[in-house]
């Protein structure tokens, strides 16, 4: 039956994006987009070219709720080696559960190691219902 819960997920909901795009030089939070409210998300993807960093280097995704606007991380994705799906490992917080009010999503680059001169800019995908 269309429109019946079944897990917290309403049957029949399409499976809808918001993207953004973060580079090597966002260093400290890049807003990219608004989720709305009752948003669940069930995947996050992420492509670009590799970053050169010495040791490490990652795009972390964080939320913060429009009102409270308190940050909490949601998603760190490996910048280096990584393109495509973002591991379930990686997810937390907001990732596959409903969130009742609006959330503001920024993206933060981070290296550890020798500085990168290469890589990037990474297409941010968040997938949600």
């Amino acid at each position: 039956q269309r429109g019946e819960n079944v897990m917290g997920i309403k049957i029949g909901n399409v499976t809808q994006c918001k993207v953004g795009t973060v580079a090597r030089t966002n260093t400290s939070a890049k807003y990219l987009f608004m989720l709305p409210a009752d948003a669940m998300i069930v995947g996050i993807r992420m492509f670009g070219t590799a970053s050169d960093a010495g040791t490490s280097a990652t795009v972390t995704l964080k939320n913060a709720p429009i009102d409270t606007g308190t940050a909490a991380s949601f998603a760190t994705a490996d910048a280096k080696t990584t393109t495509g799906a973002v591991t379930t490992g990686s997810l937390s917080g907001i990732a596959f559960n409903r969130v009742g009010v609006a959330q503001r999503i920024t993206a933060e680059y981070a290296e550890v190691g020798d500085a990168s001169t290469a890589g990037g800019s990474w297409t941010i995908v968040v997938e949600y219902l």
